[in-house]
């Protein structure tokens, strides 16, 4: 399940050029006392390894050990080192690309639950018609049952996401809204769609009123790195090629 998505995130991390001290397990010759410190030791290129084997079953099985590498490197190192200087800033930019990725995950897996229930019901009415009514019951029960597993998954994930994500500081908050100020009316209309998507009940630019502070650090670093790609060498690039594919 892990897969694809943890193998981009991972290759990204690792391409990095303060990840060296991270893609290899760390030499008990030299560091003598690093198992006294750290209850398990863990380096990018074991999980790259278990990546590949698919001993993941679940990409928070993935993250776990990649916070488990940032967390052993700040408990080895004293804050102010270069270490966990790098650490620190490494971890940043692994969890908002693990965020990023996993929104459109959610989306999709909000799509199958409404396909998953128009077909249950079209399934009901059907079974219905031809008189087989407790057959139909035994069976949609277990669709039932299976449908609101799914959904507490998709909410587990949402707020997984979200508790992934970095706070937003005032500063990005400010810069975000100024941008709203100077976009064209289509531009900020397909912006304003990733908040649509978190608030199902705004159908328009002309109904939002809602004030960034409300929105969580998902929804607004999304937003964030939308409005982002739209823009290169101060020139408007629209729309971006990632939401062409995404049809957002």
């Amino acid at each position: 399940m892990c897969g694809t998505i943890c193998k981009k995130i991972l290759a990204g991390i690792m391409a990095h050029k303060w990840s060296f001290p991270f893609n290899r397990p760390v030499d008990m010759k030299m560091y003598p006392d690093y198992s006294k410190k750290v209850d398990r030791a863990m380096d990018f290129g074991t999980i790259k390894a278990n990546v590949e084997k698919n001993v993941y079953t679940h990409p928070e099985a993935f993250v776990e050990d990649v916070r488990l590498v940032f967390r052993n490197a700040r408990s080895y190192n004293d804050p102010g080192s270069d270490v966990h200087a790098m650490a620190r800033t490494l971890q940043e930019k692994f969890e908002d690309r693990y965020a990023a990725s996993i929104v459109p995950r959610l989306v999709e897996a909000q799509k199958q639950r409404d396909a998953d229930k128009i077909e249950l019901r079209r399934r009901m009415a059907e079974q219905k018609a031809l008189g087989g009514r407790e057959r139909a019951d035994g069976e949609c029960a277990a669709i039932i049952q299976a449908i609101d597993s799914l959904l507490a998954d998709v909410d587990i994930e949402k707020i997984k996401a979200a508790t992934a994500c970095g706070p937003v500081s005032r500063k990005e908050k400010e810069a975000l809204v100024e941008k709203f100020r100077e976009m064209d009316e289509s531009v900020l209309g397909k912006a304003l769609g990733i908040v649509f998507h978190h608030f199902p009940g705004v159908k328009g630019p002309s109904e939002v009123a809602f004030d960034v502070e409300t929105l969580d650090s998902l929804c607004l670093r999304q937003v964030m790195s939308y409005v982002e790609g739209t823009e290169h060498d101060g020139k408007k690039i629209w729309p971006p090629k990632a939401y062409i594919a995404k049809g957002l």
